[in-house]
This record gives C-alpha cells, structure tokens and sequence, in this order.
C-alpha cells in the first residue's frame, strides 16, 4: 500500500501541475488564418515561394517589436533554405569545406550576410496574446510573406556570389557540379 501511493501521489501532482500549463487566448489579432495552424514554414505555390514565422516575447511588450522580430526570421528563413540548395550542390560535388568556408555558409543564413532579399513581401500577419499557468502572459507573432521566383533565384545567386568570393574552393565546386550536370545531358 505504501509503495502505491509512493507512485500514485507524484503522478497526481505532476498531472495537476501540467493543467497549469494550458494555454488560455486572452487576445487576438482576429480569427485564425489557416496558414497560421498549418506546420509548413516555406511551400512553393504557383511562381511564388511563401515563407511563415513567428516569434514570441513577454506578453507586457508591444506587438510592433515582434512583428519586427517575426519579419527578421522569415529572411533568416528564406537565407536557411538558400543555404541548404547550395550547400547540397556544394555535397554532391564531394569536395570538402575548409572552417573558413563553413564560417562563411553560416554566416550567408545569419543578420551578418551582408546582402540584400529583394522582393520578400508581407502578404498578412497575426498575433494572439494568451497565459501559460497562473500569471504568465505571452505575445506570439505570426508573419506570412511570399517571393517571387525571379526575385529568389537573384537572392540565391547573390549569397552563391558572396560565398565564391570569399571561398574560391567552394566556387569550384559548383562550377565543377554545373559541369557535371551539362555534360551527362549530352551523353544521353
């Protein structure tokens, strides 16, 4: 019997303790957009590539702030995806990075890539302020923005060029890939 409720009394408290942790929507920006419910983060659809992102602060702070943090993610977002294309070509043309090349990959997804996404734009946003437990308020922001086709493949050639200058290693591996791929097109 005591080992029974040895088990018992730590399962009630900790099933007691996650009902406390129930998100309550105190708040929102209107109803939910499907986009916002969906688990996709960048889809393509038509020309146009869309990318999703949010970002959560405390929920005293203003919505501005994190609608700005959001937008900041969604080109994070988009250079990751950018980076996983060229790294993937930069893999299959089996030559290796050297840490200066790989410092320079991370650095093409980050805020200190120094070019410009052109093109990105906000097509809706949403926010909903709720409560986690008993006093803790959150402010969650969801930003939804498109590019057009022409538009990636120009930021792309943009981090590929920023990448060959500072990485002439990594240069010709793609070029060395691009090779590759126009000449088994003439052996077929």
């Amino acid at each position: 019997m005591r080992n029974f409720l040895l088990f018992t009394i730590p399962v009630i408290l900790s099933a007691c303790a996650s009902l406390t942790d129930k998100k309550f929507i105190l708040d929102t920006s209107g109803p939910t957009p499907s986009w916002v419910k969906d688990s996709k983060v960048v889809w393509q659809d038509g020309s146009k590539t869309f990318i999703k992102s949010q970002y959560t602060v405390n929920g005293t702070e203003r919505v501005n702030g994190c609608y700005t943090l959001a937008k900041l993610g969604l080109e994070e977002t988009l250079a990751t995806e950018i980076l996983a294309e060229v790294k993937g070509t930069i893999d299959a043309s089996e030559v290796s990075l050297s840490n200066d090349s790989g410092i320079i990959l991370a650095k093409s997804r980050s805020s200190e890539y120094q070019g410009s996404i052109k093109g990105l734009r906000v097509k809706e946003q949403y926010d909903e302020r709720y409560r986690v437990g008993s006093n803790l308020e959150k402010q969650r922001c969801y930003v939804l923005a498109s590019i057009d086709k022409q538009d990636y493949l120009r930021t792309k050639q943009s981090i590929v060029n920023k990448i060959s200058e500072a990485a002439p290693e990594i240069k010709e591996a793609i070029i060395k890939k691009q090779l590759n791929f126009f000449n088994t097109k003439k052996t077929k």
